[in-house]
């Protein structure tokens, strides 16, 4: 059978009230044409079902799976209340029906029947929650459509979704000759055509809501415009747009998380360039030099540390100390640093008497250069590794003699050119990306520490 839309005549589009011309507004599929299991709506063929049989203990969001089934699968759940003095009129006849059914087969000297009983203990305890008004019934119709694009492939996608239903103890059967009705029935229209309804409670139907969910929720869920933000893809669990805007969040932050070889590195770079041209600055720690030609394209600094002729040097206070003088001392808090620094340079704990070495030597090293508490020394030229160790090595105290021997390899060792001297380029720019996959793998933690510590203070200094 085909149904096809008829032209109004003159007449009907003149009589047409508002209501009728906002029905002829609305898609509509060109032609239906129906079949006895299923439906074919213009290009798409449908087949509906309905849910007979359901598990007798469910969990929250138990709906879920069918929910997010990854193909096209309408769900539609009717609900009806029941009123609350029928409700306990029908739990009344039931508890009677059991009690007499068990009183017989006692009688009769039959075993009992533990799913009766089972029933009946469920049914009285249903009855003095309702009693106590603590929920009620419902008459509950749950309906699905299977959409594909060809009668093979429905065949194909019912297949999978009786599967899918089947681990979820749900028991469907196909709407046969009511397959209007069944489609009808999932359609956002709020009638239920079929009316097969079984009866649930408030804890029971509480649980089928969808209160969580795959997709990203819209920073503001009543506003009905069109997402903000950026389209990343699709979701491939729920089939749905993937819209996210990280600037409208609370907390910018993100991880992106994925196995080898997704395009983790793609994505990032993707999402540097949008932020780039968004005028948001950049600072990228690399580990394994992938962001390379990136900085190259987009004119940004590259800093590979670990080659020649690039440093970084810990002892560097921040540009505009001076400026914040009044709320932090930036010399102290360098200090701090450098006990942080050592510590994981030489590659084990300091002891307190070589901490209280480091201390007198860290500030004898900066006093030496001309820089002292006064804020408006900050701006002199920093002082070097080397210019710690001498200080070490010019207090008689043998923790400072003992830490200037640890340190040694890192001013006049092989690791000499790696830390030890003023920094050779200063980062900045509007992206910055410092390179550690030429420092010794037994260093890689120190030059970890030194990027994170350089980055921070750009980001804290704004």
């Amino acid at each position: 059978m085909m149904l096809k839309t008829r032209a109004r005549t003159r007449r009907e589009k003149e009589a047409g009230s508002a209501p009728v011309r906002a029905l002829d507004a609305m898609p509509a599929p060109e032609s239906v044409q129906v079949a006895p299991r299923y439906l074919r709506i213009g290009e798409m063929f449908a087949a509906s079902f309905a849910v007979t049989g359901f598990p007798s203990e469910v969990g929250p969001g138990w709906l879920e799976p069918l929910l997010t089934y990854p193909g096209r699968l309408d769900v539609s759940l009717h609900i009806e209340p029941i009123e609350t003095q029928v409700a306990a009129e029908r739990l009344r006849r039931q508890r009677a029906r059991f009690e007499s059914g068990q009183r017989s087969d006692f009688e009769k000297g039959r075993l009992a029947d533990p799913y009766a009983e089972a029933a009946a203990e469920d049914a009285t305890e249903l009855a003095y929650r309702l009693a106590r008004g603590e929920g009620r019934l419902f008459r509950v119709g749950l309906y699905l459509t299977v959409y594909a694009a060809s009668e093979k492939a429905l065949a194909e996608q019912t297949s999978a979704v009786k599967s899918l239903a089947s681990g979820l103890l749900l028991q469907m059967q196909p709407t046969s000759f009511r397959a209007v009705a069944g489609w009808t029935s999932c359609l956002p229209l709020g009638v239920d055509a079929i009316k097969l309804r079984r009866t649930f409670d408030t804890a029971s139907l509480a649980s089928a809501f969808p209160f969580t969910s795959p997709d990203l929720s819209p920073s503001d869920p009543t506003d009905t415009a069109a997402p903000d933000g950026i389209l990343y893809g699709v979701n491939a669990a729920s089939s749905g747009l993937v819209i996210y805007d990280r600037w409208a969040q609370d907390n910018y932050n993100s991880i992106v998380l994925a196995r080898s070889g997704a395009g983790k590195s793609f994505f990032s770079k993707l999402e540097i360039l949008r932020s780039l041209y968004g005028g948001v600055q950049v600072l990228i720690v690399d580990p394994e030099n992938e962001y390379e030609r990136l900085a190259a394209l987009v004119g940004g600094a590259y800093l590979d540390l670990g080659a020649d002729g690039v440093r970084l040097n810990p002892f560097d206070l921040p540009e505009n100390a001076e400026k914040s003088a009044g709320k932090t001392n930036a010399l102290v808090r360098r200090a701090l640093f450098l006990h942080t620094f050592i510590a994981v340079l030489v590659g084990e704990p300091l002891t307190p008497a070589e901490r209280a070495a480091l201390d007198r030597a860290v500030l004898a090293a900066y006093a030496a250069v001309g820089i002292t508490a006064d804020p408006r020394t900050w701006k002199r030229q920093a002082p070097i590794l080397s210019d710690l160790a001498e200080a070490l090595h010019a207090n008689s105290d043998p923790a400072a003699a003992s830490l200037a021997a640890k340190l040694e390899p890192f001013t006049t060792g092989s690791w000499a050119g790696l830390f030890d001297g003023p920094t050779t380029t200063a980062p900045s720019g509007h992206l910055q990306v410092f390179c550690l996959r030429h420092l010794p793998e037994e260093l890689k933690s120190v030059g970890t520490l030194l990027v994170l510590d350089t980055v921070w203070r750009q980001v804290t200094s704004r």
